[in-house]
């Protein structure tokens, strides 16, 4: 797999980009409108002066470099208060873009392969792991990942992509070669 590679459609992947740099220029218009100024909103300094200094929203913890914009911070607020969504939907966006558009396109090869480095001993739990690019990260349980999903094609004409996981394959194959009556009872009526 990381020799012959996994095939993109980077049309595809243009086509995605345009349109998530398209969302985040609308998102950021949004929180410029609310915040009522234009500023970098990547900053993390800027952004908690907007947000704890200029707008007084709660929840503001000064650290040594400013206001905490973090995850959990914004999503407290974004309970109550539009722009800390708009925010953290801003940062979702922008990730996406880098990480899975345009990182996606910078690895591939010349004849639109990308090769990762599969890792059998990476992780700690003993899992197959991906590198250069970490396709097993890609999000799948949202409408956008499934739109980064579709730039993976077929090699062939006419081909299907097949994706698995293997539920609990680990306690599975350990349940099998230790011959243990509970688990493979367990496994057997679906207890897992």
């Amino acid at each position: 797999m990381e020799n012959v590679g996994l095939k993109i459609d980077v049309n595809k992947l243009d086509n995605v980009g345009k349109i998530f740099e398209d969302k985040i220029k609308s998102i950021a218009e949004d929180i410029y409108f609310i915040a009522g100024e234009e500023f970098n909103i990547n900053s993390p300094k800027q952004l908690g002066e907007v947000l704890f200094e200029k707008l007084h929203l709660p929840h503001g913890k000064k650290n040594k470099t400013g206001f905490s914009t973090s995850v959990e911070v914004l999503e407290k607020l974004s309970k109550d208060f539009v722009i800390a969504k708009d925010v953290l939907e801003y940062r979702a966006y922008s990730k996406l873009l880098s990480t899975y558009i345009n990182g996606l396109k910078e690895v591939k090869d010349e004849n639109d392969f990308i090769h990762p480095l599969y890792k059998q001993a990476l992780t700690q739990t003993g899992r197959l792991s991906s590198v250069e690019p970490n396709i097993q990260n890609m999000p799948v349980r949202t409408e956008t990942g499934q739109v980064i999903r579709e730039a993976f094609i077929s090699r062939f004409n006419n081909g299907v992509i097949l994706t698995s996981d293997y539920s609990q394959v680990e306690l599975r194959v350990l349940a099998e070669m230790s011959q243990d009556p509970k688990m493979i009872e367990s496994f057997n009526s679906g207890i897992d």
